[in-house]
């Protein structure tokens, strides 16, 4: 219905450009590339696209603290993006699992367009109220990301790949992090004060640009995807196997040793993660006191190496459980501490 949609408003606009577009699509659907490795490859730069707005928007905020003249504001807003984005988790994952999750992806994107477009006057004029309003607003629209990403990999990835097609799309929350504080390391290298504005726009015209094409070009399931072959059809709905309706074990879940080991996991790796997110460019302006453009380079490094170990893992892990090397627990215990 969505592709439907926007397959008429590009039509409306001009129809031979509706023409083209559709032309690039379809030569984009029939490389020689599998539909589930394209949605992967989308859903990579959508991680690296949300990302990107999350740690630029942490850079920027660090750069314009000044302006608000309220101490501890850069905590203070990172506080309540960090509320935004926990109270959304649970409900979100419960309402989108029935829901397609092409349009939700699409629509959370564009929304952090907007959000990248109105981010800079909230900062440069010292508003603070607007600007925690954003905070949480995107803390809110990155919360449901994960869950509709989940959707979406539930009905395309294979469980023999999952490990595979997962760490390469997560090697854009590094790569994201990275992008985010790199652009203003160069947007700002010769930086005036009429320079602010630029990295957000860079930033929201990304956003609208992966959002559309999302929009157009993707589909929620390989049954409703015209650009899938027969043999890569059939060994998708061999593997995949239809979701049951049944109602979640609320009690088992809480009550399981397993989901709170690997949930103390992630809290642990979350907390290692956001503080260095978060608190690296504030380390480097007002202890190294490095200008924004040295701040962006410097707070990119260690996402490097973190994007790097990512998808060296998630291969591995993929050719153990291929070759039945060991069991799937075993590499998830393996995998889960580091």
């Amino acid at each position: 219905m969505t592709n439907c949609y926007f397959r008429a408003f590009f039509s409306r606009l001009d129809r031979s450009l509706a023409d083209d577009l559709s032309s690039i699509v379809m030569t984009f659907r029939t490389c020689c590339v599998s539909s589930r490795a394209q949605v992967t490859i989308g859903l990579m730069l959508g991680v690296y696209i949300t990302m990107a707005t999350r740690s630029h928007f942490n850079l920027m905020l660090v750069d314009a603290s000044e302006s608000f003249q309220v101490p501890n504001v850069h905590f203070m807003l990172n506080i309540v993006y960090q509320v935004g984005f926990m109270a959304v988790q649970v409900p979100s994952g419960i309402w989108l699992d029935g829901v397609n999750p092409v349009p939700v992806l699409g629509v959370i994107v564009l929304a952090l367009a907007v959000s990248s477009f109105i981010s800079p006057f909230t900062f440069r004029a010292g508003l603070l109220y607007p600007s925690a309003m954003l905070a949480g607003i995107n803390g809110m629209i990155v919360g449901c990301w994960w869950p509709s990403m989940g959707v979406m990999l539930s009905n395309w990835a294979p469980p023999a790949e999952l490990s595979c097609m997962y760490s390469t799309i997560n090697t854009g929350i590094p790569g994201g992090t990275i992008l985010g504080t790199v652009i203003p390391g160069i947007i700002y290298t010769n930086r005036n004060s009429s320079d602010f504005h630029h990295s957000f726009f860079v930033l929201a015209a990304a956003c609208a640009l992966w959002g559309f094409f999302w929009l157009y070009a993707f589909y929620g399931s390989p049954l409703k995807d015209p650009g899938v072959g027969e043999e890569e059809l059939q060994y998708l709905s061999t593997h995949i196997k239809p979701k049951s309706e049944l109602a979640v074990p609320w009690k088992y879940i809480a009550t399981s040793v397993p989901v709170w080991s690997m949930l103390l996991a992630n809290y642990g790796s979350t907390v290692f993660y956001a503080a260095l997110l978060y608190y690296m460019p504030v380390y480097v302006k007002t202890v190294l006191k490095l200008d924004l453009s040295q701040n962006g380079f410097i707070s990119a490094t260690p996402p490097l190496s973190q994007m790097v170990v990512i998808f060296i893992t998630g291969y591995v892990a993929m050719v153990v459980q291929k070759k039945e090397w060991t069991t799937v627990t075993n590499i998830r215990k393996v995998g889960s501490p580091h």
